[in-house]
């Protein structure tokens, strides 16, 4: 498939076109695979030997869950045609009708196959993930649980589909087999995006403070535990030099740097520059 974004869409947004949630759940399932896919490749030259062999297999077998989850998106449009048309027949005598729903039996079946043949290359795709999410780095992480979201969403997304077509069937022994193999398929789903989500959120407790997810985050974005650690240390240096007789003046100046970005920086007044020999103040940022 080389289509564009917009010619994707358009096919998915279309009345006319077959493509539904199926498709777009396989879709889903692509995007976690090249997210995952991304991250083997900046780890794959960086990583000790032994992992670097790891990654470019985990890529090789990513690249190829990719391809089939792009080509179930054009599978599942096709697979659904048929019933899509089947659907309109008006059947007029009861010869016609029960060839019909003889035909939609068949139909129906095959419009469930492939939704679960999504749902089996998504699982695969997870099981994969759950071994990249043991071996990449902490800051690497959140790409990792996207990419899990992501590919769950297909699982998920898919099991819909299987729903709705194999719940049509009226043959039981034709319609069993269809749920036994999506309840598995889901529930398989269900295990390893749970435990990845647990490792996931364990990573990110243990990584480095500054990248620490907090209870609030619109603290952490603020920067108040940073700033407050910069007020301590600043204010010990102003103790410092006011017992050694320098008068402290601080003043916030805002400066553009390279490509007009805004930069902002404290400097210390010319007379503590002057007191300490010429060196620039300490960075300090004062609460606003």
């Amino acid at each position: 498939m080389n289509d564009t974004m917009d010619t994707i869409l358009g096919k998915i947004a279309s009345p006319d076109n077959a493509y539904g949630g199926g498709g777009v759940s396989a879709l889903a399932g692509s995007l976690g695979t090249a997210l995952a896919r991304m991250v083997c490749h900046l780890q794959e030259r960086k990583a000790e030997p032994a992992l670097q062999t790891e990654y470019a297999s985990l890529l090789d077998q990513l690249s190829s869950l990719e391809n089939r989850l792009i080509g179930l998106f054009e599978e599942d449009a096709r697979s659904f045609e048929p019933l899509q048309a089947m659907y309109k027949v008006r059947p007029q005598t009861d010869e016609e009708k029960r060839d019909k729903a003889s035909r939609m039996e068949a139909l129906l079946e095959q419009a469930a196959q492939t939704p679960l043949d999504i749902m089996e290359t998504g699982c695969a795709a997870l099981r994969l993930l759950d071994r990249l999410a043991d071996i990449c780095p902490k800051l690497l992480i959140s790409d990792i649980g996207i990419a899990v979201s992501l590919c769950h969403t297909c699982v998920k997304g898919a099991e819909y589909n299987v729903a709705i077509n194999a719940g049509m069937i009226r043959d039981p022994d034709r319609a069993a087999p269809l749920f036994e193999q999506r309840d598995r398929l889901r529930r398989e789903a269900d295990t390893l995006s749970g435990d990845m989500m647990k490792k996931w959120r364990t990573s990110w407790a243990d990584a480095p403070r500054t990248y620490k997810a907090t209870a609030n985050m619109s603290d952490f974005f603020n920067c108040k535990e940073v700033s407050a650690k910069i007020d301590t240390d600043t204010a010990q240096k102003i103790e410092a030099l006011a017992a050694s007789d320098v008068q402290v003046h601080l003043a916030l100046f805002q400066i553009r740097g390279q490509r007009g970005r805004k930069r902002l920086r404290l400097r210390g007044h010319p007379e503590m520059r002057a007191a300490r020999g010429g060196s620039r103040a300490s960075p300090f940022f004062r609460r606003m």
